[in-house]
């Protein structure tokens, strides 16, 4: 260690620090100033080359600006709950369930779930204040829409109102307009449009809209609505009833009043329920009946009735949902005179 030291101080001392340095001493080689190493600088720190050294700014990100609810969004089939607007709390009565209220009242998504798992929206229903205000819809397991509609901040539905079934057109698709008004409805079955309350009133008649119906001829249908093309006070021109969701029921025509010609009664799927021809209010010809068999989204032909010119039927015939004949049975100015199962026979017995 002294070895060390001594040749330490014999370098140090062969050369002057002095500016007068001694001759026998070469003067000493500048010294470097100290380097300072500038702090690193973060993400955050913004124009520190413009600070005094060694003070950095640091600029904390902006607080998220909270999105404005808007209650006429269109949802999809996924995303689950969606969360409630400002102001409001949701609660699951269900764990399938989700609805979201405001001072006592409905105000929010309504949202329903086909399982928790998947995610999958069954329905999805908007409130504003307690109005059922924005979109409406429904949709299958396999995420296809079956029912849309929208309603405005007075709680009435507005433009197109549409049902699906299987993924087609399927049932009423009724048009309203910005005051909720409806303007048509057309029946729908599996994507064909079979008719619409769109009346064309013949020239010289007018439009006329009857609201809650009472049918005297059928207590038990109360509550319809009936549009006519009117002339001199009696429907002149086609007519249409609807049930009171505002699907079409009935659809015929009218002269002075009384039903004549093309007649089509429907289920209120939109599916044909019975049709024939009338004279002066009176059935003549063939008149045929659709029903649906169980558990099917289809009809098949069940019944056909001839009658003659005075509307008294003459021959009745069943049919099975395969299309054979079931049953059937022969009339005599109104009364029965005979039946048969299966196939119809050839010859037609005469009254006794």
């Amino acid at each position: 260690m002294r070895r060390v030291a001594f040749t330490l101080a014999v370098i140090t001392a062969a050369c002057s620090k002095s500016e007068n340095a001694e001759p026998s001493k070469p003067p000493c080689a500048p010294s470097e100033p100290a380097r300072v190493t500038p702090p690193i600088a973060s993400p955050t720190d913004v124009g520190s080359a413009a600070l005094p050294k060694g003070v950095r700014r640091s600029i904390e990100a902006p607080s998220p600006v909270p999105v404005a609810w808007d209650p006429m969004a269109e949802p999809t089939a996924d995303g689950g709950f969606p969360p409630c607007p400002p102001g409001a709390s949701g609660s699951n009565p269900v764990p399938e369930v989700q609805h979201c209220a405001k001072n006592g009242q409905p105000h929010g998504p309504l949202v329903t779930l086909w399982s928790t798992a998947s995610g999958k929206r069954k329905s999805y229903f908007t409130y504003v204040d307690g109005v059922m205000t924005g979109p409406q819809l429904s949709w299958d397991e396999q995420g296809r829409k079956t029912f849309h509609a929208m309603s405005n901040t007075k709680g009435r539905w507005v433009g197109t109102v549409t049902r699906w079934r299987d993924g087609k057109k399927d049932g009423e698709v009724g048009e309203y307009d910005e005051n909720g008004k409806q303007i048509r409805v057309t029946t729908w079955f599996q994507d064909q449009k079979l008719t619409t309350t769109d009346l064309e009133c013949p020239a010289g008649t007018e439009k006329k809209v009857v609201e809650r119906l009472n049918l005297s001829e059928q207590s038990q249908r109360q509550d319809r609505t009936r549009i006519t093309c009117e002339k001199n006070g009696k429907p002149n021109g086609p007519y249409v009833d609807l049930y009171p969701g505002g699907s079409l029921e009935i659809a015929g025509t009218m002269i002075d009043g009384v039903r004549t010609g093309q007649e089509t009664l429907y289920y209120d799927t939109g599916q044909k329920f019975i049709e024939g021809k009338r004279v002066k209010g009176v059935k003549v010809g063939t008149w045929i009946t659709w029903q649906t068999p169980f558990q099917s989204n289809t009809t098949t032909k069940w019944k056909e009735e001839d009658y003659d010119a005075k509307g008294r039927v003459t021959e009745e015939r069943t049919y099975l949902p395969s299309g054979a004949m079931e049953s059937g049975a022969w009339y005599e100015n109104g009364e029965l005179v005979d039946i048969w199962l299966g196939d119809r026979p050839a010859r037609r017995p005469k009254k006794k």
